[in-house]
């Protein structure tokens, strides 16, 4: 029942804004009537507003409840997983007894397993180690050489230089004429 006048509240409240707003458009913005209407619409919505988060509240609330609800049957679960874990740890440490010979070779025949895998992966790592330094030597090799466009380009900047310099004996030369000169990548 609470519920139900929490939903009728806005409606009635929606439905008395939406008829204030009707009678404001046919009102004078100054006239006395208007601003009361005005100052009752501002009435309505703080209402409105206060609603809202009274139903947020109450929504809050049953949220709370209903976690604790849970949380609380969370809670007997775990004391009977408990439960039957305490009498399955038991059982499982009268086997154990029986099971120290077989686990003691299990856990030889593992760590030998695992010191032969390790061994391999060590030969691998090692192989890899060894084909990346052998590519980074022949990287090495080939950006020690000097590519032929870049000598061309230089090739080409000094003969430019060399016309500048001759051409500048004779006449005087601007600063524009320094960009012609390409610049290496």
């Amino acid at each position: 029942m609470l519920a139900e006048t929490f939903t009728d509240i806005p409606n009635q409240l929606t439905a008395e804004i939406d008829r204030l707003l009707g009678l404001m458009s046919s009102l004078e913005p100054h006239s006395d009537e208007y601003i009361a209407t005005a100052d009752q619409l501002t009435k309505l919505y703080k209402l409105l507003e206060i609603d809202a988060n009274l139903a947020l509240k109450v929504g809050d609330q049953g949220i709370k409840r209903k976690e604790s609800e849970a949380n609380q049957e969370i809670k007997e679960r775990e004391l009977t997983l408990k439960d039957e874990d305490n009498a399955y740890n038991h059982n499982l440490k009268n086997r154990e007894f029986g099971l120290k010979e077989t686990e003691v070779h299990a856990n030889v025949a593992t760590r030998t397993h695992e010191t032969e895998i390790k061994l391999v992966e060590s030969q691998a790592s090692l192989r890899v180690k060894n084909a990346e330094a052998d590519l980074k030597a022949q990287e090495l090799e080939l950006n020690k050489r000097v590519k032929v466009d870049t000598i061309a380009i230089i090739a080409g900047n000094i003969i430019g230089i060399g016309l500048i310099l001759g051409y500048e004996r004779a006449h005087i030369v601007t600063s524009k004429a320094l960009g012609f000169v390409l610049k290496s990548k």
